[in-house]
């Protein structure tokens, strides 16, 4: 037998309805999107330590900006602003199971289901990582961005599911193929509530690279050009012996790794020989034939950050 207190339940606190003809309605779109491993990023109130810093509170203004670390350290995917669209529409509401009294329908519980569906601009280029989402093994917390809120879907509260993964390819060439996908949870207390005054420039797809040391240090066997800004480095090999440098990125690294390709993504050619350390980025040649060779010298984490730049060494 069930006591009393199994019916005892606080009154519901009266919310506000705030509105005002002043205050310009958030635009109906979702903007950007961002996967971070269950429970590994606290929601807003909460602390986060980004690399080399100190603990810092998460709020609506810096959760874009706190993220991008993590996304950097190799712990968060990230889909910035510029490729990603995304709509939701109205949540269904769950009822019980059958009409009691003078009701006329089941009421509802409280308790809903969403979906929304996003647009990727480049799920062509990467149909392994969107064949790996859709076996929903992973467990994601899913961050929504509209241009001024973010809403949490909980991996563990809110039981995320992403469905509906694949890319049309439309035979119209000013199309690209970009892909679909959506993502359905429930709620127990309805739609997810946002939180507003993000920072909406810490979203942009194209500041989410990664930065090289600004100049080149421990030059071996070898003197830099000057040159104007834009241009590949580049330089002079001193003797015929090996020649080398450093340059390694300044944001957080992640498990990632250094790679460096002749000219844009070729191997090297004969009389060539030369590594990058995948750590480091400490870059050594130990042959290098005469004439002016071009190299690209890129560096990509776990998730797929990355940035690039390119040098060019003059032998003769």
């Amino acid at each position: 037998m069930t006591g009393l207190t199994d019916f005892l339940k606080g009154d519901v606190g009266i919310s506000t309805l705030r509105q005002s003809r002043a205050v310009k309605a958030p635009a109906s779109q979702y903007i950007a999107m961002v996967l971070t491993k269950k429970g590994k990023f606290p929601d807003i109130g909460g602390s986060y330590t980004p690399f080399g810093g100190s603990a810092t509170v998460v709020t609506a203004a810096n959760i874009a900006l706190l993220q991008k670390d993590l996304a950097y350290q190799g712990g968060a995917y990230f889909f910035g602003e510029g490729t990603i669209n995304g709509t939701k529409g109205k949540p269904t509401e769950i009822t019980e199971g059958m009409t009691y009294g003078r009701a006329f329908k089941p009421r509802p519980t409280g308790e809903v289901q969403e979906t929304a569906q996003l647009t990727y601009k480049h799920f062509y280029r990467n149909i392994p990582f969107f064949n790996d989402l859709r076996r929903n093994s992973r467990g994601y917390d899913i961050w929504l961005y509209t241009a001024n809120s973010v809403q949490k879907i909980d991996a563990k509260t809110n039981s995320p599911v992403f469905e509906s993964i694949g890319h049309p390819i439309t035979g119209e060439r000013e199309n690209v193929i970009a892909g679909e996908f959506e993502i359905s949870w429930n709620d127990l207390d309805g739609e997810l509530v946002p939180y507003f005054g993000i920072t909406v420039g810490d979203l942009d797809a194209e500041l989410m690279v990664y930065n090289f040391a600004a100049a080149p240090s421990a030059l071996v066997n070898m003197t830099q050009q000057p040159g104007c800004a834009g241009d590949c480095i580049t330089f002079n090999r001193t003797t015929n012996a090996t020649c080398g440098f450093t340059r390694d990125v300044t944001d957080p690294k992640g498990c990632g790794s250094h790679y460096l390709f002749y000219n844009d993504d070729e191997a090297f050619p004969g009389g060539v020989t030369g590594s990058v350390n995948p750590t480091t980025g400490v870059i050594s040649f130990t042959a290098l034939s005469t004439g002016t060779h071009r190299f690209t010298h890129a560096y990509e984490n776990e998730t797929g950050i990355f940035a690039y730049y390119c040098f060019k060494i003059v032998a003769s």
